[in-house]
């Protein structure tokens, strides 16, 4: 079994694959298969009624998922791996990812990883919109609090507080009054009681 998906049938000659007599029977149960997935039983599959009821498409469609299969398990001409390096590996077809393989996608995430790197180094270093600096010192002042001026809600907010307000003051919040002790009872500086 495994010798059929292994052995390439293409003919240069032609630009045809050869499939075996397994091969084609495959084909034809796959072509059936995908003409009831796209076309009666689409919506069950999350896809629209009737995706593809062109006969001719499906075939083209099921043409395409063989090649593609044939690709990734058909060893390439005087090679020991396939047109896809033994990509996916699956080894019910005797596809085991190589060596090169491997390496090549290390360095290649490794090369993707360290120029993303760069870029966001160079960007934030030099970038003049939104580097590490950006346009805040241009934008951004900072003033004393004695220069900022206050509004009349934040005068009213700041004087009616419980910390700026004198015991027995009225406030225009409702909060319970308070009163002072007398003088002898006062224990310490700001001392007051609940009216009780």
């Amino acid at each position: 079994m495994i010798a059929d998906f292994k052995t390439n049938r293409y003919d240069p000659s032609t630009d045809a694959v050869t499939y075996t007599y397994v091969q084609a029977k495959a084909f034809e149960e796959l072509f059936a298969h995908y003409t009831s997935y796209f076309g009666p039983e689409s919506a069950s599959q999350g896809l629209l009624p009737e995706a593809i009821t062109d006969p001719v498409q499906v075939r083209q469609l099921t043409a395409y998922f063989s090649w593609s299969a044939w690709a990734g398990s058909t060893l390439r001409p005087d090679k020991a791996y396939s047109y896809t390096n033994n990509w996916p590996s699956e080894p019910l077809v005797g596809n085991t990812i190589t060596a090169d393989a491997v390496v090549w996608s290390v360095l290649s995430l490794i090369v993707l990883l360290a120029g993303i790197g760069i870029l966001f180094a160079a960007f934030g270093r030099w970038g003049e919109r939104m580097g590490w600096r950006g346009r805040q010192a241009d934008t951004i002042s900072f003033r004393r609090p004695g220069d900022v001026a206050v509004t009349p809600t934040q005068r009213t907010a700041w004087s009616d507080s419980p910390r700026n307000t004198r015991p027995g003051t009225p406030s225009t919040r409702s909060r319970p009054h308070w009163r002072s002790r007398p003088e002898s009872d006062v224990t310490g500086p700001g001392s007051a009681h609940p009216r009780g």
